[in-house]
């Protein structure tokens, strides 16, 4: 199980579990449909 997910001043964001490992695939599906929504402008990642 693999667990990833954004953490900011206000607490975790785009929480994400997964049976097994991450591939480059899965990072990049998190990072396009979960993390990217989260960020506002001036936010960097």
């Amino acid at each position: 199980t693999t667990f990833v997910c954004a953490l900011r001043s206000e607490g975790l964001v785009a929480p994400l579990v997964l049976d097994g490992p991450v591939n480059g695939r899965a990072f990049r599906a998190w990072i396009e449909q979960a993390l990217a929504p989260t960020l506002g402008a001036g936010d960097s990642w």
